[in-house]
């Protein structure tokens, strides 16, 4: 399963934050793109790279993940949990209006 795993400080404001997230292998460039700075760089056997990543904020991490859909998914923190929750619950409301 992919995920975001807390590293280094919390997303707070303004303040760059480290964390590690996983990814599918295909989509790692795609990840690093977005990113503030790679930290370090791991695979698995099972088609997923877990990267150190920094992003900006809560913010920008939750827009970093939101563009690779299903090929990523937050663990931590539950914020940035929910904003991706509330997102996607939002989308598929529109959509189930049709």
């Amino acid at each position: 399963m992919a995920g975001l795993r807390q590293w280094g400080a919390g997303l707070h404001g303004r303040r760059p934050t480290r964390r590690r997230p996983e990814v599918r292998a295909e989509r790692r460039e795609d990840l690093l793109n977005r990113v503030v700075a790679l930290r370090g760089a791991e695979s698995d056997t099972e088609g997923w790279v877990r990267l150190e990543v920094t992003f900006q904020d809560l913010r920008h991490a939750e827009w970093a993940l939101w563009q690779l859909s299903t090929d990523a998914e937050a663990l931590a923190p539950a914020s940035l949990r929910g904003a991706l929750r509330d997102r996607a619950a939002t989308l598929a409301g529109r959509y189930a209006q049709s």
